[in-house]
């Protein structure tokens, strides 16, 4: 009986031989297809940004703003960045103005912003007397919030201008 236990581990021998191995990726080969995966996903990544970067562009009359504004060319080029980044963030949720929001939420508001918006924007940072700890994200709190605000911002405005003078 002790001749067939001193047997068996030789009849059942393994193969640890790795230099033999048929994986259909040896581990040579693995760091370069994942490296050839992740520049494909990058470059699909930069064509969205692209994509998302002329649609954004078209959205808010951007050459017509570079014209319009030629000592905010810098700010614009900022807004622009910052709208892009979020819309093709790929964040489940969003942080906005200390809340989390469903980033196809945040994503949807954003690119209907339109030229006025903008200029609301503008208007905003420039009264605007508070020192800002984050610019990044008051402005995408100020972008996201644009199309809520807009109208009551501009009516209090002419409602300042045709009756607050005279109560002074």
């Amino acid at each position: 009986m002790d001749e067939k236990k001193a047997e068996r581990p030789t009849a059942m021998k393994l193969n640890t031989d790795l230099s033999n191995t048929h994986s259909i990726l040896s581990d040579e080969a693995r760091p370069s297809v994942l490296a050839a995966l992740e520049a494909k996903r990058k470059e699909a990544e930069y064509r969205d940004m692209d994509m998302y970067r002329e649609i954004i562009k078209e959205n808010i009359g951007y050459d017509y703003l570079l014209s319009d504004l030629p000592y905010d060319h810098d700010r614009l080029e900022e807004i622009l960045e910052l709208l892009v980044e979020t819309v093709c963030s790929t964040k489940k949720y969003i942080r906005v103005a200390g809340a989390d929001y469903p980033a196809e939420v945040v994503r949807s508001r954003l690119l209907k912003l339109d030229m006025e918006h903008i200029r609301f924007v503008f208007d905003c940072l420039n009264e605007n007397t508070t020192k800002i700890r984050n610019i990044k994200q008051y402005l995408l709190t100020t972008l996201y919030n644009a199309p809520a605000t807009i109208g009551n911002y501009y009516s209090a405005l002419v409602q300042h201008d045709l009756y607050g003078s005279s109560r002074d």
